[in-house]
């Protein structure tokens, strides 16, 4: 195919009205395969486009696609790459993950033409218009002795600037022979060198069998090579490569990209169905030891740069954007913190839902700077409207951390924060480990999580999923107040049963513990069936009596089900009379 073929733009409006914040952060379209970047201080999605299947059977990409936006958060479509106006030459379920990159004011992106071959397409602009670069592949069928597909290109942070393509998989998908690399020329369309194999083994020396789906970033001098959310890393952009861990967000492919002084993550969501996929974006803090840490709930759930105000706390490091001077930084206990190294510097939290009318804020922050710091919080931006004003003293040390609360002038609801940070002396000035919005320290609650996620979806990440979000329940079952605060739910029929559809996140056979209350004398069991109370037997935890119906015990069991989401339903049985047994929560850790 010959550069004349040139990637339409949609014409149609609605596709490419701008779609509005959350996870997924693109809903409802169909945007499969995210490879997230970010160029000329824009950021831009380079996907599949997945049609979906009404059965959810199957994926169906026939095309790819660009996304761009100005903030991470609202999203338009720039321009659609078809199969039939490359070398492939047809149309068809062929349009298999790519990848994009800049080099000398050209836009170079490669797409996999199903398992089969690589392409590339050059524009003159990251959104596009994109047009076949060669008219054949770029690296063919059997080119290794891996599979030709799911590129990544990688530009290193060296003086040249290299550029290197990943691509392939192992011998369990699709019969491939572990990743590959190869180090690209100046032109972007040309090998510089026999591609290499990439070892990737575990931190025993044994080898990782991982997956396709890879990705490649580099950070703080540490090369890290991804797939689904499992990563490696190697001081060598060559290898080897040694097993890091699980960051907890997806199955599927992700991507990882640096903006505004922070690390994103783009990965895919199952929107609709198992099919019909979507792309969700969460922050990514890295250890002082190299290891990306697990994402938080709340930011798997609301995404970024929005945030809930009735949160019990919203950290530091959630930021969305931050100035020179600021660096995010481990706290030895746990956690990440935000130093303010310089006056003026700033971090900006947009879209805090559900703020009170001159709502309290209140700072957990260090200082050992003599004469202590001030926050000043504004509206949008660092020369934004002042809504209030907080002083922090000199806490007795950067690691010495405490409250100081202020009162803001705010309007209710949403508002767009700007934290800018004043002071004077050299050094740093304070150490930010998060804020809320609470008239006291009090805990909050938990249903934040209900709010961002609604009935009937739960994430199975969740330290607990309380009794009383259950979708639904049987005759015999009932929620009443506990003395201590909060809800259980009691049952009290053998075959009583409350539903709990659409568990995310679950692992191939997890553990399951339920906080239990059982003064029946011969206890009670639980059964876990699969979607209804006669479904498929997933797993059985014994209760014995727990000695009353108010001393509650963690019992545990073990599943047998598939990863990703189930559908769950908890049947309760027993004999006797009266209650068989009370009920607090749920979790799978």
């Amino acid at each position: 195919m010959q550069s004349s073929f040139i990637f339409s733009t949609l014409s149609f409006l609605a596709i490419a009205a701008t779609l509005q914040a959350g996870n997924p952060a693109i809903p409802n379209q169909g945007v499969a395969d995210p490879h997230l970047h970010v160029f000329g201080n824009k950021a831009y999605i380079f996907a599949g486009h997945d049609f979906g299947d009404p059965n959810g059977k199957q994926w169906d990409t026939r095309e790819w696609w660009v996304w761009s936006s100005d903030d991470m958060v609202e999203w338009k479509m720039e321009s659609v790459l078809k199969t039939e106006d490359t070398y492939m030459k047809r149309s068809g379920p062929m349009a298999w993950a790519g990848d994009a990159a800049e080099r000398n004011g050209k836009y170079y992106w490669y797409f996999s033409n199903t398992a089969k071959d690589t392409g590339v397409a050059v524009a003159d602009s990251p959104g596009g218009p994109y047009r076949d670069a060669l008219g054949k592949p770029l690296i063919p069928e059997r080119f290794t002795p891996t599979r030709s597909y799911d590129p990544t290109l990688f530009v290193d942070d060296d003086e040249a600037k290299t550029p290197y393509l990943v691509f392939g998989g192992p011998k369990w998908v699709k019969n491939g022979d572990s990743y590959y690399i190869v180090r690209m020329n100046e032109d972007m369309l040309s090998l510089a060198e026999t591609p290499k194999k990439i070892i990737l083994q575990n931190p025993d020396g044994t080898i990782n069998k991982a997956d396709d789906k890879n990705f490649l970033h580099k950070h703080n001098g540490i090369y890290y090579l991804s797939w689904r959310s499992h990563y490696a890393t190697s001081q060598n952009v060559y290898g080897p490569y040694t097993y890091r861990g699980d960051i907890g967000t997806t199955h599927d492919h992700a991507s990882f990209c640096p903006w505004n002084n922070q690390w994103f993550m783009c990965y895919t969501i199952f929107d609709r169905t198992g099919s019909h996929r979507a792309p969700g974006l969460c922050y990514i803090h890295y250890k002082d030891n190299g290891e990306m840490a697990t994402v938080e709930p709340e930011i798997k759930a609301f995404g970024v740069g929005r945030y809930e105000g009735t949160w019990e706390n919203i950290q530091a490091e959630w930021y969305l954007a931050a100035s020179a001077g600021t660096s995010k930084r481990e706290i030895p206990s746990g956690g990440f913190e935000v130093r303010a190294e310089k006056d003026g510097s700033w971090l900006t939290f947009p879209k805090v839902q559900s703020l009170l009318a001159n709502t309290p804020m209140s700072f957990s922050v260090a200082s050992g700077n003599a004469d202590g710091a001030t926050i000043e919080i504004r509206k949008g931006a660092v020369d934004g409207e002042l809504l209030g004003t907080c002083s922090v003293p000199n806490t007795g040390g950067v690691d010495v951390f405490k409250t100081v609360k202020c009162k803001l002038k705010n309007s209710p609801g949403q508002n767009d924060l700007c934290l800018v940070f004043k002071g004077s002396g050299s050094g740093e000035l304070l150490r930010l480990d998060g804020f809320h919005f609470k008239e006291s320290d009090e805990a909050a609650s938990d249903d934040w999580k209900i709010k961002a996620y609604g009935a009937g979806q739960y994430e199975g990440t969740w330290e607990k999923i309380q009794a009383e979000w259950h979708a639904s329940a049987g005759v015999g079952v009932s929620k009443h107040e506990m003395p201590g605060g909060g809800f259980d739910v009691r049952f009290q029929k053998d075959g009583s049963w409350i539903a709990f559809p659409k568990v995310n996140s679950m692992m191939t056979d997890t553990f399951i513990g339920f906080s239990v209350a059982s003064g029946n004398r011969t206890g009670a069991t639980i059964e876990i069936h699969k979607g209804s109370a006669d479904g498929e037997l997933l797993g059985t935890c014994i209760i014995r009596s727990t000695g009353s119906w108010e001393a509650f015990k963690t019992v545990k069991c073990k599943l047998k089900n598939r990863p990703g989401p189930n559908d769950l339903c908890l049947v309760v049985k027993g004999i006797g009379e009266g209650e068989l047994l009370r009920l607090d929560w749920v979790s799978f850790k």
